[in-house]
């Protein structure tokens, strides 16, 4: 599905703190050519940064598109360009389409620079012509501790291949997806798999599902669930999507989300989440930020779908940020507790809140979109407007501040 957040740090009035090192680019605020291609720049409404296209175009006609905005590159030399960015690279992804029905197979390359070292690493794909669907291509093992920047360009000698959702991790992040969950067994069962960091991930009570067109795991009522691997040196945040598949069956949904020991025994963190159904399509997903604190041992994150009978849940694109030893606040910036942000139909919700809590929405401009004062722990703020949002919430003096994307 497309990713449509980022636990990549505080943007604060035009100044960004990077802790979480989990970036994507999904091109919606691109402005190439319509009708022709041409070289640009645009700043990202996704991570604020600066974006370079050379020799792209973009076609409204949704068949050369991925998901939303895509963006064309010509063939034999059109690229993507990244800026240089911080804070080290482990993995990068990216979607890539055939665009144009040519039968041709499609070539292209990936180039990555460390700007400490100023080496580069290339990675060449070819991919069949004959194949008109989306695909995700994953470069993993990346060991890039400082500065780096990619481009990607088509070198397909005939014509256009089409690029979206381009996702980057540092060293603190681990991502799933679930695309290896077994797509054979078509009943609930337990189970593992590969995940894609290469560990050993297991569910139980669960099966295969889709969200959006790509895989997820569709959890059982009745805690069905999903289980990470050992995570060394304990977890500061764990981000993920979860979307009702009926809307025959009208009771919210309960998630419990989990920060277990090594063992899987003994329940270091427990936080009980609610997504809240909707009667009638669309049915959209909802996405949780689950702020951690004081788990610095080696752990296990369970997701688990406590709904009564009937109410299965879909997880997917789950984000969990390994605990670094670092503060995660800047300046005055002071975690004061677990507070999560999530996103709801038209809206945003905040759990976790003391008495007397200030809760303000800006948007990426540093604009304060709406304010109120909340004297319980749950607060459903109304936001018309889409896009990157940052959420302070005050509580005594205290700011905790979370980034969330409105779709």
């Amino acid at each position: 599905m497309k990713k449509f957040y980022s636990i990549i740090g505080v943007l604060v009035f035009g100044v960004m703190s990077t802790f979480a090192q989990s970036f994507t680019e999904d091109f919606e605020a691109s402005n190439p050519m319509v009708g022709g291609y041409d070289n640009t720049t645009f700043v990202s409404s996704t991570n604020g940064l600066t974006w370079t296209l050379n020799s792209c175009r973009y076609d409204a006609n949704a068949a050369f598109n991925i998901e939303g905005r895509s963006v064309m590159l010509r063939a034999e030399y059109g690229n993507v360009q990244s800026p240089v960015i911080t804070d080290g690279l482990r993995q990068l992804s990216f979607m890539q389409h055939r665009s144009w029905s040519n039968t041709d197979d499609r070539t292209f390359t990936v180039v990555i620079t460390d700007e400490t070292t100023k080496t580069t690493q290339q990675f060449d794909f070819t991919r069949a012509g004959t194949d008109a669907s989306a695909e995700t291509f994953v470069i993993d093992g990346l060991t890039i501790d400082g500065d780096f920047s990619f481009v990607i360009t088509n070198t397909t000698p005939s014509v256009p291949i089409t690029i979206d959702n381009i996702t980057w991790l540092g060293p603190n992040v681990i991502y799933e997806n679930f695309e290896n969950v077994d797509k054979v067994n078509t009943g609930y069962h337990d189970a593992s798999f590969a995940a894609t960091d290469g560990s050993t991930w297991n569910y139980t009570k669960s099966r295969s599902g889709e969200q959006n067109g790509t895989n997820a795991l569709m959890m059982n009522s009745g805690w069905g669930q999903a289980q990470s691997s050992v995570i060394e040196g304990g977890v500061s945040s764990i981000v993920f999507t979860a979307q009702q598949v009926w809307t025959s069956n009208s009771q919210d949904r309960l998630i419990k989300v989990r920060v277990m020991d090594a063992a899987g025994s003994t329940i270091l963190k427990n936080y009980d989440l609610t997504y809240n159904s909707v009667a009638q399509a669309p049915i959209v997903p909802e996405t949780y930020i689950v702020d951690v604190t004081g788990v610095t041992v080696d752990c296990k994150v369970f997701i688990i779908n406590t709904s009564p009978a009937s109410h299965e849940l879909l997880l997917d694109d789950l984000y969990i940020t390994k605990n670094s030893g670092t503060p995660t606040s800047i300046d005055n910036m002071k975690p004061t507790g677990d507070i999560i942000v999530r996103t709801v139909k038209d809206g945003i919700a905040v759990d976790g809140l003391s008495a007397c809590s200030m809760v303000a929405i800006f948007d990426i401009t540093g604009r304060c979109i709406t304010k109120q004062l909340v004297n319980n722990a749950h607060a459903m703020i109304p936001v018309n407007s889409k896009g990157l949002h940052i959420v302070h919430v005050n509580e005594g003096g205290n700011t905790t501040v979370k980034k969330v994307v409105l779709q």
